[in-house]
């Protein structure tokens, strides 16, 4: 059977006033890279350059709906792409000098001169 208190009085409860645990959004947002993507579009790798100018693109947007970490994990992104296409564009050019270095210099061995 239950047992029910008659005489019980009601419990006194605190109020407490609870904290949000959140941390502070800062006031700037994350790097966006937006112009360092649209030149290593341009000027290296554009297949990489692209997904860098969209994540980036991004960062501003999200930063300004208040999701500071969708800002972040975007101009992570962002720079992620940017160098692939960046150092992809540096390795690319360094290629083809080297190539082109190999073909100037292959014919300076023979002398056959046709007059």
């Amino acid at each position: 059977m239950e047992e029910y208190r008659s005489n019980t009085q009601p419990e006194e409860t605190e109020n407490y006033q609870i904290q949000s645990q959140q941390p502070q959004q800062p006031l700037t947002p994350p790097k966006s890279w937006l112009w360092q993507s649209i030149v290593v579009t341009i000027v290296c790798l554009w297949p990489f350059g692209i997904p860098a100018i969209i994540f980036a693109s991004k960062v501003e947007r999200e930063f300004r709906a208040g999701r500071y970490q969708a800002a972040l994990d975007a101009s992570r992104n962002a720079k992620k792409w940017t160098m692939i296409s960046f150092f992809g564009g540096l390795a690319v050019f360094f290629l083809i000098f080297i190539l082109a270095l190999i073909g100037a210099f292959d014919g300076l061995d023979s002398f056959d001169y046709y007059y």
